[in-house]
């Protein structure tokens, strides 16, 4: 297991936790929604923050803080991909859709931290800047 200080490049934090601020994250590639006027592909990005709170098994999980991006950005856009289709059922179009973006936010701020908490994360700010056709 890597040592603490190593992670943070000093000693661990003592009383603020870590924060990583502006993690830019996006979907990859188009997501494919079933709308009431037919099929429509979105893509969608935005950023977020996040804060250890369990320095030990972030270190654990993790290794190193150039894999905690790409970790975060997959749970996010796995997160983001689950609220797109439950955001979607029975609207007509992408306009509904954007127009449910704050929704849709709050909705992946909800079920993305579990498993953020399990890499000794938590999602300090989440934000979706477009939803756009792929």
């Amino acid at each position: 297991m890597m040592g603490l200080s190593k992670l943070f490049g000093r000693k661990p934090p003592v009383g603020k936790p870590q924060e990583f601020d502006n993690i830019l994250w996006g979907t990859t590639n188009p997501v494919l929604l079933t709308l009431s006027s037919g099929m429509a592909q979105v893509r969608v990005r935005g950023n977020c923050s996040v804060a250890v709170i369990n320095p030990q098994l972030f270190a654990q999980m993790l290794g190193d803080r150039s894999q905690m991006a790409t970790q975060v950005k997959g749970i996010i856009v796995n997160k983001v991909t689950d609220a797109l289709f439950e955001v979607s059922l029975g609207k007509a179009g992408l306009i509904d859709i954007i127009s449910s973006s704050d929704e849709m936010a709050v909705m992946v701020k909800a079920i993305a931290e579990p498993p953020l908490n399990t890499i000794g994360l938590t999602l300090k700010q989440f934000e979706i800047h477009a939803i756009e056709r792929g």
